[in-house]
């Protein structure tokens, strides 16, 4: 059994061995099948409409369907066959199979229900009553579960295998055993750099650099048109770990990936030398067609992939799902595996066997305390803590697969303990891992929230858990303004304004007049970062000594305390974002662009687009999706969260940036010219829908630039400038009060509203007295606007 499947559903995985039950369906394989069947209503028949045809023919195109596990298309054929008669038992159980091998689960248990409620059902599928109980407990319906499990175990008709299975799950229900707390862990949904709407699996992780996993995909291109290579194809990926996050994942090469073959489930030799992994056959799929695969590691590059010793794959059985662990001493190592062979306790079980001197002794089966009638899968040994943690369909769970841990080793174990939630769900858990480098790690379910092609819960994606601290301090006393209350949301959130994001030069989307950018901010964050040694090399390159190294110092200042800070300062934004929306309140946010002077001021405008567009891309995707609805304006009671754009281009760019492309050293790699290309979160203004006025119908205060030079100035010399402020908004601008950070500037203006495109000059005095040095000073002007203004002038005191 695996999953909920019948006693053979472990033969029919479309890649045996690499997921303990059935994967989604590929499209292609459903659209070949709706090819034929076109084909064969066009030549026999007048009508192209399949509700024409006869039973008998939907029943042998439904059969088709499922007997090559397309189990959606078989529940859509057998739908149409029950609507032309309801009563027929045969297709009734078939649809309850198929939705229930396509994990619709409230949608089998209905199928179900219909089934034992036809004349004479419980005599020829006795074990419906089993299932409809099992489907009631994915559904996380305990009263369904109890109350079909006791109705399934008083008919006579029932198979031994699963009468103890029923038989544990009614002592469950009987006394409540499952843990119902949950442990305090946080769990994440990974996002689209390694989830996708098909299966991934089997994450591990190795230090913090890189997470492998395993994923089952369209071996074609994912076009439904496409009319070759109309299956699935597992293969093994990695994703390198960055500051912002996991990177697009990227397929090894032929070496592990061969072609025409599942290849899953990577385990590695701690010492870095060995990957195992399990190897199926892609055309001819059966029950032992998987074998334990190993490949040596050795000058950055994977040798020949080659069988284990026959003892491991036993002809004419699964073995698959490979763990390795090295012994403390670093004399033994043990591999753990998964094998339905010969000598197991039923279904797939664990075993293991003891590797010394580079050789492998027979495997051992784990004994009768891990393994069961049911299935045991997904091995993973925690060596720091010894224990073992797998996958179970009979271990007393929540629905389904669930994750458990024993204590020990070899064939000497505890009994297993439920992992418990938010680990376990009514969904199907298993290939749980612990990092190496803390007792985080990942697991794989196909719980709701996980990426799909149709019905929450046909698919499987990974899942990083985290454990939250536990602080031994004594609990705070209570405060007036608790910190997540609307008004101290939005203030905490202005307090991180301005918040400004840097780029490389003409990134992203180099080259182009574009104005929407093909990635989010975090991977280009990520191509920026990379480059930090570059810039220190370009900026001190013809320097030498302390020059040199002051420069590479600036250069590392930059990245340190303005690039990533400014990430971090993003993420605490979104999560006071997510709060501010939750609570009910729309929330607006104004993002100016920036360019240096190189191009034109055109297509920097464009550029300053793009970089908005890539923090718009990042908001969509982070936080697994959640400001997504809020963004696309479909979130309950009309909240919503609006990007005002601001694409400034270069016309505010610093008089110190050279634009000569020919000065790659000032124009590119200076601390000048990096400042220059950023985007700028500057307003942050919250309200309830209705009581919210639009950024774009107020006020816009516009600056000659945010940064304006003042010229040099003498010791003891006096002068007045004047810096014109324009009110490009559609409603009048208040000015109420200027601060200024220093005391050398006295600033005068006119009290009166600025009308939408009237333009006035300050008139600000200047006295920076007789000390020499270049002074940057920050203004900034309080007006009707939800937030104040900034700019800075900038003077020269020389002697």
């Amino acid at each position: 059994m695996i999953g909920c499947g019948s006693d053979e559903s472990h033969n029919r995985n479309f890649c045996p061995g690499c997921l303990p039950e059935q994967p989604s369906e590929s499209p292609h394989r459903r659209f070949r099948l709706l090819f034929r069947l076109l084909i064969f209503t066009l030549l026999i028949f007048s009508s192209g409409s399949l509700e024409a045809q006869t039973p008998e023919v939907l029943r042998a195109m439904a059969w088709e369907a499922y007997t090559a596990q397309d189990y959606f298309e078989a529940a859509t054929l057998y739908e149409r066959v029950l609507l032309t008669d309801s009563s027929d038992l045969q297709a009734a159980w078939l649809l309850a199979e198929s939705y229930r091998n396509d994990h619709a689960y409230n949608r089998a248990a209905e199928c179900y229900r219909h089934v034992v409620s036809l004349p004479d059902a419980l005599n020829v599928y006795p074990d419906a009553l089993y299932y409809l109980a099992l489907m009631f407990q994915q559904s996380g319906d305990r009263e369904g579960l109890c109350r079909y499990i006791r109705m399934y175990l008083e008919q006579p008709l029932t198979k031994e295998k699963y009468s103890l299975h029923a038989g544990e799950l009614l002592k469950a229900c009987e006394t409540g055993s499952l843990p119902a707390d949950s442990l305090q862990v946080e769990v994440r949904h990974l996002g689209t750099q390694v989830n996708s709407p098909w299966s991934e699996f089997a994450p591990l992780q190795i230090n913090d650099t890189v997470l492998w996993f395993s994923a089952l995909r369209p071996a074609g291109n994912g076009d439904f048109q496409t009319f070759s290579l109309l299956d699935y194809r597992t293969a093994i990926y990695t994703s390198p770990i960055r500051l912002s996050g996991y990177t697009r994942a990227t397929e090894l090469g032929t070496r592990i990936n061969k072609r025409n073959s599942h290849n899953a489930n990577a385990s590695f030799d701690p010492k870095g030398r060995r990957v195992f992994f399990s190897r199926c056959n892609a055309v001819q799929q059966s029950s032992g067609d998987c074998r334990l695969m190993a490949a040596e590691f050795r000058n950055g590059r994977f040798g020949k992939a080659v069988p284990l010793d026959p003892s491991f794959n036993m002809t004419g059985y699964s073995n698959t799902q490979p763990a390795y662990i090295r012994l403390p001493g670093d004399e033994m190592a043990v591999l753990y595996f998964v094998s339905n062979r010969p000598g197991g306790f039923g279904g797939m079980d664990l075993w293991y066997a003891v590797e010394q001197n580079g050789k492998f002794g027979n495997p051992v089966n784990c004994g009768s305390i891990i393994n069961t009638p049911g299935n045991e899968v997904t091995p993973f040994y925690d060596t720091l803590r010894d224990c073992l943690w797998f996958a179970s369909d009979w271990h007393p769970g929540f629905g389904g697969y669930d994750i458990f841990r024993a204590d020990g080793g070899f064939a000497g174990w505890e009994k297993p303990v439920n992992a418990g939630l938010p680990f376990n769900s009514t969904a199907n858990e298993y290939y749980f891992t612990v990092n190496p480098t803390d007792s985080n790690g990942y697991f794989t379910s196909n719980r709701p929230g996980s990426f799909h092609i149709r019905g929450e819960t046909c698919c499987n994606d990974i899942y990083l858990y985290e454990w939250i601290p536990q602080s031994s301090a004594p609990e705070p006393p209570p405060v007036t303004l608790v910190p997540d209350t609307p008004d101290s949301i939005q203030q905490q959130a202005r307090n991180l304004l301005p918040l400004i994001l840097f780029f490389h030069n003409d990134e992203p989307d180099p080259a182009t007049r574009a104005v929407v950018s093909s990635i989010d901010y975090r991977q280009t964050l990520d191509a920026y970062v990379a480059m930090r040694s570059t810039y220190q090399s370009e900026y001190s390159r013809g320097l030498s000594g302390k020059a040199a190294e002051a420069a590479k110092a600036d250069i590392d200042g930059f990245f340190t305390d303005y690039v990533l800070n400014g990430y971090q300062k993003l993420e605490k934004l979104t999560d006071f974002l997510l709060m501010d929306l939750r609570a009910g309140r729309s929330v607006q946010l104004l993002v100016s662009g920036y360019c240096s002077p190189l191009s034109t001021n055109e297509y920097n405008i464009n550029l300053a687009r793009r970089r908005i567009n890539s923090l718009v891309k990042y908001l969509g995707i982070t936080a697994n999706g959640a400001l997504k609805p809020y963004l696309e304006g479909t979130a309950p009671d009309s909240v919503r969260l609006y990007i005002f754009e601001d694409p400034v281009g270069k016309e505010k760019a610093s008089p110190f940036v050279s634009d000569n492309p020919n000065d790659l050293r000032n124009s590119v790699y200076s601390r000048f010219a990096a400042f220059e290309r950023r985007i700028e979160i500057s307003v942050y203004h919250s309200a309830r829908p209705g009581e919210m006025t639009l950024l774009s119908e107020l006020p816009k205060v516009v600056l000659p630039s945010d940064t304006i030079f003042a010229g040099k100035f003498l010791p003891g010399e006096r002068r007045v400038i004047t810096i014109p402020i324009r009110n490009e908004g559609k409603s009048e601008l208040m000015l109420r009060k200027i601060e200024c950070n220093e005391e050398i500037f006295s600033v005068e203006w006119n009290s009166q509203p600025l009308l939408p495109g009237e333009t006035r000059n300050l008139l600000v005095l200047v006295d920076p007295g007789t000390t020499p040095g270049v002074f940057l000073e920050k203004f900034t002007l309080h007006t009707n606007l939800p937030a104040p203004s900034q700019f800075f002038v900038t003077i020269h005191v020389v002697q």
